[in-house]
């Protein structure tokens, strides 16, 4: 049975690492547990940060050195299967464009879009009205963050797991129900297959990714 089973999980965690993003999402900005993350630029030692002295289009910007301050933690809201928003702890608001906004959600929308090369993405800025996507990339030489609308510039980020607000579950409990058991096995593959919100904590190796790899952590819990 055993020898089944880790069969069996060589060939899902290959697949769940296909699928699986660089962050964690949540259901919604006030939705516990929301996972809080800086956002790196690709090797370098800069992140990206909210100004709230900033003017109405220099408000994102990037800084030389890290900060668990709220200015700095950003969080992935899914408000459906393809479209994900970034939202600023500080701001108390979505990112669009370069500016915060907290009424239409529906008008526009980020999607990393492009595959992720090991731990780093792309962000993207969906414009509904002109059909267009625009990328995030810094801007070298005023330090801040503009969108450009053809991936010459654009930029690869990397999120870097800061802290989960509310996350007190027991590692392994993936769906959150105090219990880590087979039905943990499910929700992760959820999570990891089809991008569910997990209600626990699915980052159970806590490499501050949920991949593949944590499928086989869960196993080694419930099998050890």
């Amino acid at each position: 049975m055993k020898k089944l089973l880790l069969s069996l999980l060589t060939v899902l965690v290959a697949s769940a690492a296909q699928a699986s993003l660089p962050f964690v999402t949540t259901p919604s900005a006030t939705t516990l547990p929301i996972h809080w993350y800086q956002l790196k630029i690709e090797d370098s030692e800069k992140y990206v940060t909210y100004d709230p002295n900033g003017g109405t289009y220099n408000q994102v910007k990037i800084s030389a050195t890290a900060s668990t301050n709220d200015n700095y933690l950003w969080c992935f809201v899914k408000i459906s299967s393809d479209k994900i928003l970034l939202y600023n702890r500080g701001a108390k608001q979505y990112l669009e464009g370069c500016q915060f906004y907290t009424d239409d959600l529906s008008s526009s929308y980020l999607s990393y879009v492009k595959k992720p090369e090991n731990d780093y993405f792309y962000i993207m800025y969906y414009d509904a009205g002109n059909k267009r996507y625009f990328y995030l990339y810094e801007y070298v030489g005023d330090g801040i963050d503009i969108f450009q609308s053809t991936d010459y510039y654009a930029t690869k980020f990397r999120v870097v797991e800061i802290e989960v607000e509310g996350n007190d579950f027991e590692t392994g409990d993936v769906n959150g129900d105090g219990v880590v058991s087979g039905a943990d096995v499910t929700a992760l593959y959820n999570v990891l297959l089809e991008n569910a919100t997990p209600a626990g904590n699915a980052d159970v190796n806590s490499d501050s990714v949920v991949s593949g790899a944590d499928v086989t952590a869960l196993y080694n819990i419930l099998l050890n």
